[in-house]
Formats: C-alpha cells, sequence, structure tokens
C-alpha cells in the first residue's frame, strides 16, 4: 500500500484546523446525547400509564429499546451537523466558543420547542404567529451568541455547564449502545 501523498495530508491539515478540538467535539456531544435523551425519557413517561392498559412489560421495554436507540442515533446526527456547520461557516467566531454558542443555541431552540408545542396543541396558528416566535427567537439567540462571543464570565459558567452535563455521556451513550444493540437482535431473531 502506498503512503499518501503530500496534498492529502495538505488536505486533512486544514480540515483539522476548521476542526473544533476533539474535547468541545466531546463536550458538544454530552450536550446533545443529554437533551435527546432526557427528552426521550420525558416523553416515555408521560406515555408509560396509557401504555401500561394494553401492552406487557417486556413490550413498554422494547419500545423504551426503540426510543433509546433512536435518542442516540439522532445524537450522533445533530452532533455531526453541529460540527458540520462549524467546519462551513466561514466566521471563525462559532469554531472559537464552539461549546457556549452550540449550548445557546441547542437550549434557545429546545425551549422554543416545547412553547411551541404547549402553545399550539389542537390549534392551526397562523403565519403571523410563526413568524413572531420565530423571530423572537432569532433575536434572544444572536444577542446572547454576542454575549458568548464576547463576555469570558458567560463562556467560563457556560463550559461549566457542560462539563458538568457531559458525565452523563457515559450512562446515556451506554444505554444508546444497549438499546441498538436490542433493537438490532430483535429485528433479526
Amino acid at each position: 500500500m502506498n503512503p499518501p501523498d503530500g496534498k492529502v495530508m495538505k488536505n486533512f491539515k486544514a480540515l483539522k484546523f476548521l476542526l473544533p478540538s476533539r474535547h468541545e467535539q466531546f463536550l458538544v456531544f454530552g450536550l446533545v446525547l443529554f437533551l435527546v435523551h432526557s427528552w426521550s425519557v420525558y416523553k416515555f413517561l408521560y406515555k408509560a400509564p396509557s401504555l401500561l392498559l394494553y401492552m406487557t412489560l417486556d413490550q413498554m421495554a422494547a419500545v423504551l429499546a426503540y426510543m433509546m436507540a433512536f435518542a442516540f442515533l439522532e445524537s450522533l446526527l445533530l452532533t455531526g451537523v453541529l460540527i458540520l456547520i462549524a467546519i462551513l461557516v466561514p466566521w471563525q467566531g462559532f469554531r472559537t466558543q464552539f461549546v457556549p454558542k452550540v449550548f445557546l443555541t441547542l437550549a434557545v431552540t429546545g425551549f422554543t420547542a416545547v412553547d411551541l408545542m404547549n402553545s399550539l396543541t389542537n390549534k392551526y396558528p397562523g403565519i403571523g404567529f410563526l413568524w413572531q416566535k420565530y423571530w423572537v427567537t432569532g433575536v434572544v439567540l444572536l444577542g446572547l451568541l454576542l454575549m458568548a462571543h464576547f463576555v469570558k464570565p458567560v463562556q467560563k459558567i457556560l463550559y461549566w455547564l457542560a462539563e458538568q452535563i457531559s458525565v452523563m455521556v457515559y450512562f446515556y451513550a451506554s444505554i444508546g449502545v444497549f438499546s441498538l444493540l436490542v433493537v438490532v437482535i430483535r429485528n433479526i431473531l
């Protein structure tokens, strides 16, 4: 096998320059994993009383395994998309303070999604209502991102919070991998 030529290695170095550090990627994966898995567990527990009426416990465990496997895959995909955005955005500021900016983006979009779900039950709002929600979300997110970029104490607090949340990576990742195995075994056998 021939070693890669210098041009290929140069491209890999350029790509590595565009990527956030591995530690920041790990922290972002922890944030995404925590958010997605926590939401999935919440929705499962919300539906569990009704599931108990017509499912056995092993069927409910299978539903939970499917939810956790999908949440794990969704977390991997969302983390990959966020890293891809960091690579493609020409503004290096998103890449330099990657964790605080992703933390704020996930928090604001998560709160907006929950607010929309709570306010849109059995209603079909007009386009003006949705534009107002998205406009407010965008302005708030932009203001918080600028604050996270320029205010060092905010960056430190967000890094600290991300470090604390990333402890759950090992727990949720193991549940996700185990759930993926359960789903694969259930569908093969």
